[in-house]
């Protein structure tokens, strides 16, 4: 119609980086990782009749690999990632190495060794998904225009002796 003007359309603005919020919950998260390990070494000895049945390592290891690619997703960033990790790993190696009253909390046979592998196994295939996730995104991230100047490799023409 002649005479009217269509309405602007507001602009979406661009995705920033991640919240106040979001490292809030990777804090949270942080900390969850640390109850949920020590209630894992707690929870250790249980036994079902006469046989030992570990029963906290699998929700251990969901937890810790849970927690941390949400920390990736959630924040984008690497050390936030890697937080609910080494929490888990200082939590662990604490807990094994202390004594309560002279008793060891951590107990000394195969149900030790399975939490503290499955765990290490768990935080390890959670940072690296997040690493690979990680580097595709840098690798589908859009280059400046200008070219870097005198780098070897990256700077089409130039060989490690030219200067």
């Amino acid at each position: 119609m002649p005479g009217v003007a269509a309405a602007p359309i507001p602009a979406v603005p661009a995705p920033t980086g991640p919240d106040r919020l979001d490292w809030i919950v990777v804090a949270w998260l942080t900390v969850l990782v640390l109850l949920t390990t020590v209630f894992a070494v707690f929870f250790l000895p249980l036994y079902v009749g006469v046989v030992p049945f570990p029963v906290s390592v699998v929700p251990a290891a969901l937890v810790v690999y849970a927690s941390i690619r949400l920390s990736y997703r959630l924040t984008g960033s690497m050390p936030a990632a890697l937080a609910p990790a080494v929490a888990w790993l200082v939590a662990a190696v604490y807990l094994s190495f202390s004594r309560t009253f002279g008793y060891a909390l951590v107990i000394g046979d195969w149900r030790a060794t399975l939490l503290l592998g499955v765990g290490a196994l768990a935080a390890a295939v959670g940072v690296g998904l997040c690493w690979g996730t990680h580097q595709l995104a840098l690798m589908d991230r859009p280059r400046a225009t200008a070219p870097r100047v005198g780098v070897p490799g990256v700077t089409p023409g130039a060989a490690p002796g030219d200067r």
